[in-house]
C-alpha cells in the first residue's frame, strides 16, 4: 500500500524562473515538469494539484529552500504555491528483481556456457560506453545510496575499464569523464527500450593500489563511477545489495555473471546483441590457488569462479559487471566484479577472477558519501 504523503511545493512554468542560484529543473511543458517532479520525489501518482501552471516540490532531491513568503509573490511572477498530494512508491530495496522480470535459472543446473538473459532480470547493469567510436566498453553495479532515495548516481566497475591502457602498469590515469557515458534498462544493445536512461559520467575514482600487469594480475582492480543526475529506480532499473565486509561467500550459494562482452573464443569481433549469462560456482582458495592463476591470485583481494574444464568463462567486454549471488531471502548481493581472464577466454584450468568487493566496503562507502550528489 503506498504512502500517501502531502508535500509543499513551489511551482513554476517553462524555465528557470527564480534564477541559477535556486537551482530548480526545467521543462519544456507542464506535463514534463510535473513528471520531472513526480520521478525525483519517488511518487506514483498526484492525488492533489492545486490548478497552476508549474511544479517543484520542496525538499525532495531539489534542495532545501524556505517557503516564500506570499506578500513576495509578485517579484516572482508565475511561480505559484500549492500543495501536491504524493503517492508515493513503495521501496524497490536492493538486490530485488521486479515480480515480471525474475531471471531463468532453472536452465542449466551446471556450469556449461551461456545463454541470453531474460530482459531486465538484472536490473543492476549498467553498460558503460566509450567516446571515440568504441561503443560497449564494460559493464558496472548500480548501488544504492542511500535508504531514502529511491534513485542513485553512482556506479562500481572495474579500475582497468576506465583507465588509460598505456598507465595501468605503472601510474594508472583515468579517462576523462566526458568520455564515459552510462546506460541503464537495456537489454537488446541495438534497441532504444522503454525505461532505458542514459547518464554521462563526471567522476571516476580507483583504488590507489590498483595496477594491471601479467606479473601481479590486476590487484584492487575497482573503481566508482559518479553520474551527471541520479537515475530514478524502476522496474527495468534497481541498485544491487552490497555484502557485510570481508563477508565470506559460500561456495553453496547460486551465482551470476551476466554482460554483453565477445560471446567467442575464436572470433574477436564476435560479441551479443542481448545480454548473456553465466551461472557459476564459486571456488574455495585452495582451488584458485591450484589454477594458471596461482602466482597472482590474492586470496583477501580475488574471487576465481566458473569453469575449471575451459568450456566457459567471462570475456572482453564484460569486465566491470557484477558476479551476484542469491540469499536466503532471494535477494542478490554483489560479491564481485568480474576482473581479468586467459588470453582467449578459454583454457582449462584458468577461470575467470573478480575482485572481492566485500574486502573493499569502507573503501567504497567513504567514496560513495564523498562523491554523490544525493542526501542520505
Amino acid at each position: 500500500m503506498p504512502i500517501v504523503t502531502r508535500l509543499p511545493g513551489i511551482l513554476y512554468k517553462v524555465g528557470n524562473l527564480l534564477g541559477a542560484s535556486w537551482n530548480y529543473l526545467t521543462a519544456n511543458s507542464f506535463d514534463e515538469c510535473v513528471q520531472q517532479c513526480l520521478n525525483r520525489a519517488g511518487c506514483n501518482g498526484v492525488n492533489y494539484l492545486e490548478p497552476q501552471r508549474a511544479c517543484s516540490i520542496l525538499n525532495v532531491g531539489i534542495r532545501d529552500i524556505t517557503v516564500v513568503d506570499p506578500s513576495t509573490y509578485d517579484r516572482v511572477p508565475n511561480v505559484i504555491h500549492a500543495y501536491v498530494g504524493c503517492a508515493r512508491k513503495a521501496s524497490v530495496g536492493c538486490g530485488r528483481q521486479a515480480p515480471q522480470y525474475q531471471p531463468n535459472l532453472t536452465r542449466f543446473k551446471r556450469i556449461i556456457g551461456g545463454y541470453e538473459a531474460r530482459a531486465h532480470s538484472w536490473p543492476w547493469l549498467v553498460t558503460l560506453n566509450i567516446a571515440q567510436g568504441e561503443g560497449h566498453i564494460c559493464g558496472a553495479s548500480l548501488l544504492r545510496v542511500s535508504e531514502n532515495a529511491e534513485e542513485s548516481d553512482i556506479l562500481l566497475t572495474a579500475a582497468h575499464c576506465v583507465t588509460q591502457e598505456k598507465t595501468m602498469a605503472t601510474n594508472p590515469v583515468a579517462f576523462s569523464p566526458s568520455q564515459v557515458t552510462a546506460t541503464a534498462g537495456n537489454h537488446h544493445h541495438y534497441t532504444v527500450e522503454a525505461g532505458e536512461v542514459n547518464r554521462q559520467v563526471v567522476q571516476i575514482r580507483f583504488h590507489s593500489g590498483f595496477r594491471f600487469t601479467a606479473k601481479y594480475g590486476a590487484p584492487n582492480d575497482l573503481a566508482v563511477l559518479k553520474l551527471a543526475t541520479p537515475i530514478p529506480f524502476s522496474d527495468t532499473i534497481r541498485p544491487i545489495c552490497l555484502p557485510a565486509a570481508r563477508e565470506p561467500i559460500p561456495t553453496s550459494k547460486t551465482c551470476v555473471v551476466a554482460g554483453w562482452g565477445r560471446n567467442s573464443s575464436r572470433n574477436p569481433n564476435e560479441y551479443p546483441i542481448s545480454l548473456q549469462q553465466l551461472v557459476m560456482q564459486v571456488h574455495p582458495p585452495s582451488t584458485c590457488l591450484g589454477t594458471t592463476w596461482g602466482s597472482v591470485y590474492r586470496e583477501d583481494q580475488m574471487i576465481c569462479a566458473g569453469s575449471l574444464q575451459g568450456t566457459s568463462s567471462t570475456c572482453r567486454g564484460d569486465a566491470g559487471g557484477a558476479l551476484a549471488c542469491q540469499q536466503a531471502d532471494g535477494s542478490w548481493t554483489l560479491y564481485g566484479s568480474t576482473s581479468f581472464y586467459v588470453s582467449g577466454c578459454l583454457k582449462a584450468n584458468s577461470p575467470p577472477i573478480f575482485a572481492r568487493v566485500s574486502q573493499y566496503i569502507s573503501w567504497i562507502t567513504q567514496n560513495v558519501r564523498e562523491m554523490t550528489s544525493i542526501p542520505f
